[in-house]
């Protein structure tokens, strides 16, 4: 048993040391890929100069410090619970829980207001400054025995799982329009080498970066996958759609489960089993954390909610726990990394450092500074990001706080699952500093989704549209773990003597999540599971892209159906679409007589079969389209190409394509 322990301990050393590593890696790519953007360095450059300065500090870390894995169990500290704290906290938990989860948006303010009270005990709790250090207040303690963590099976379980996910995202199918952008980017960068600085979605960069994230796209994660698929001979698509998936699904699978070890000890396995849940399934509302898993996790943004965020949480408890300089360079890393996946980061980072930092000050835990490094790149480029970018994206809507809740936490049974593993979880850390962590982050959560706070958020950074991403802050997948294995330390005595809570209370919130959701793999979010590994779009309509781009010689943009164009901007970037994704028209910058053309030929490619407009030669001259691919069904508008003498120019697939009569 002992050499199956030793090798387990073994395989845990270097899954952990992996994940790290591959923090350090993004954030080399990351400050690479910026120095190189500014610079023009070719992708290929870059990316193999961020191979050699990861092995570089890897090497540097291997000779300067201990394990990883070894600092984050070395010592755990027991902590007290106030009896009166906990019953007023659980108290306003649920009744704020209640009130959310049902009340509907007449209900949230008083909801708002419970879930405060439920937090204000925690603060109270922790806010002391001990006169003398002792175990459970400066972070002294005796170390773990082999039983405070889990077994050879639970390591088993937790690969296998992480190997599952990472399987199962091969065969998922979620079609999400927005890889037009993101996808986009990436086949272009594999197909010439260097980072666009300009529109490749609606032209062949004639036209300026969309205004926006386009403008100044901090990210730097779908130019790493353009650069992988040019330096390997991969179209971008495949390296987003069949390599980023299971690589980035085993990693977030770990990480949880790094995360959960360290806040739940021996019963992580219980922790990992109930945020997978969480995470496999979905409230029957909303916009909520199970589509930010396996159906989306080629996207960056969904890899700093799967992945990133608990890793932070991580590397923030071993923080204030030991103040270890090897973590201290992970929060900084865990930042940039951050922000290479996603602009997010600019305002998502600050908020969580800023409540950490407050809180280990409240508390008394010193080191209250290393909780700031994570948000310091995050800030700086939000400034850049200021300073570049070229207005609104795509208008200045702000989703008010209860909508934006909803879209996240959902209603109903998910959202009151939601909403008492938020309050509740900081309750139930082993460590004093652990529940200083976890209760700035509920804290900070609690904060941003107070009434009028995204308003507010938005006048300092005019970041209206994706402010409800807010909701992130709290690791609400890992919390929900806590909650079913250690929330049976809340009941009383002899419920923990006879085991029944042990169980029961698991039991209990596995029952709230299959009552409160549904599994995101059963078609709910437009998620379904195919035979074979798919690219992240209709076969069929990838198949009429690479046939137009096989038969068409010209460059000139093609007009079909939108679902088509938006193929065509995933497979290639020789031709483009007219209107690949008409959610970004209000954001392109190009001449007005241009944008109507635009914005009146792709009304025409909906299914209705519209009639032809009288302007229609004009709005093709003006867009100098070259290709009009159509199926059977839009017969208006092939008997107008007809009447203007374009002709046949090839049949692919299902289409039949029409060019002007003389180029």
């Amino acid at each position: 048993m002992s050499a199956v322990s030793s090798a387990s301990a073994r395989l845990v050393r270097i899954l952990d040391g992996v994940t790290d590593i591959a923090v350090i890696a993004m954030a080399a790519w990351t400050v690479l890929y910026h120095l190189g953007r500014v610079l023009g360095l070719a992708t290929d450059v870059i990316l193999i100069a961020s191979i050699v300065l990861t092995l570089g500090l890897v090497l540097a870390w291997k000779r300067r410090s201990r394990s990883a894995a070894d600092i984050a169990t070395r010592r755990w500290w027991a902590p007290r619970l106030a009896p009166a704290h906990v019953v007023i906290s659980l108290a306003f938990a649920l009744a704020a829980a209640w009130r959310i989860g049902w009340g509907g948006e007449g209900g949230y303010l008083l909801g708002w207001v419970f879930a405060f009270a439920a937090i204000l005990p925690l603060v109270g709790a922790l806010w002391r400054r001990p006169e003398t250090a002792t175990p459970e207040t400066a972070g002294e303690g005796t170390p773990e025995s082999p039983s405070d963590q889990p077994g050879p099976i639970a390591t088993l379980i937790a690969v296998l799982g992480a190997l599952g996910a990472g399987a199962l995202s091969l065969f998922v199918l979620r079609v999400d329009p927005d890889d037009a952008f993101y996808v986009n980017k990436a086949v272009f960068v594999a197909e010439h080498g260097v980072i666009p600085l300009r529109d490749t979605i609606f032209s062949p960069g004639t036209l300026p970066a969309i205004r926006g994230a386009g403008t100044a796209p901090v990210q730097s994660v779908e130019v790493l996958q353009g650069a992988i698929g040019h330096l390997f001979g991969l179209s971008g698509g495949t390296v987003a759609y069949m390599l980023t998936p299971p690589v980035a699904s085993f990693l977030a699978v770990w990480s949880v489960y790094r995360l959960l070890r360290i806040w739940t000890g021996p019963r992580a396995l219980v922790a990992l089993v109930t945020s997978m849940l969480f995470l496999g399934f979905g409230g029957k509302t909303g916009y909520v954390f199970g589509v930010f898993f396996i159906g989306r996790i080629w996207q960056g943004k969904v890899v700093l909610v799967a992945a990133v965020i608990p890793l932070l949480y991580l590397y923030l408890t071993r923080w204030a726990r030991e103040r270890r300089p090897v973590d201290a360079i992970l929060l900084t890393a865990t930042g940039i990394t951050a922000v290479g996946l996603t602009s997010t980061a600019t305002f998502l980072l600050p908020v969580i450092s800023a409540a950490v930092a407050i809180g280990m000050l409240i508390a008394g835990l010193r080191g209250a500074w290393g909780a700031l490094l994570p948000a310091a790149y995050p800030v700086g480029s939000g400034l850049v990001v200021a300073l570049i970018t070229q207005g609104e994206a795509i208008g200045n809507y702000v989703m008010p706080a209860h909508r934006a809740v909803h879209f996240v936490f959902a209603t109903g049974v998910w959202c009151a699952l939601t909403m008492t593993a938020l309050l509740l979880a900081p309750w139930l850390m082993r460590a004093r500093a652990d529940a200083v962590v976890l209760g700035a982050g509920a804290v900070g959560a609690v904060v941003v989704m107070a009434p009028g706070i995204p308003e507010l958020i938005n006048s300092a950074t005019s970041a209206g549209p994706v402010l409800w991403r807010l909701c992130w802050v709290a690791p609400i997948p890992a919390m929900a773990g806590v909650l079913a294995a250690s929330a049976h330390r809340l009941l009383p005595s002899w419920a923990s003597r006879y085991a029944v809570g042990a169980i029961a209370v698991p039991v209990a919130v596995i029952a709230a999540i299959a009552v409160g959701g549904q599994p995101i793999i059963s078609g709910v979010r437009s998620v379904t599971v195919k035979s074979t590994p798919v690219w992240k779009y209709p076969a069929h309509e990838l198949d009429r892209a690479r046939a137009i781009d096989d038969t068409y010689d010209g460059d000139r943009p093609v007009l079909a159906r939108r679902a088509t164009m938006r193929a065509i901007a995933l497979t290639t970037t020789r031709i483009q679409g007219v209107d690949p994704r008409d959610f970004y028209l209000p954001a392109l910058d190009e001449p007005a007589a241009q944008h109507a053309a635009r914005i009146a030929l792709s009304k025409l490619m909906v299914p209705s079969n519209p009639a032809a407009p009288t302007t229609l030669a004009r709005d093709l001259h003006t867009l100098d389209v070259g290709l009009v691919c159509l199926t059977d069904t839009q017969r208006n508008l092939s008997e107008a190409l007809g009447g203007l003498g374009w002709r046949v120019h090839s049949a692919p697939e299902d289409l039949t394509c029409y060019g002007p009569a003389s180029p």
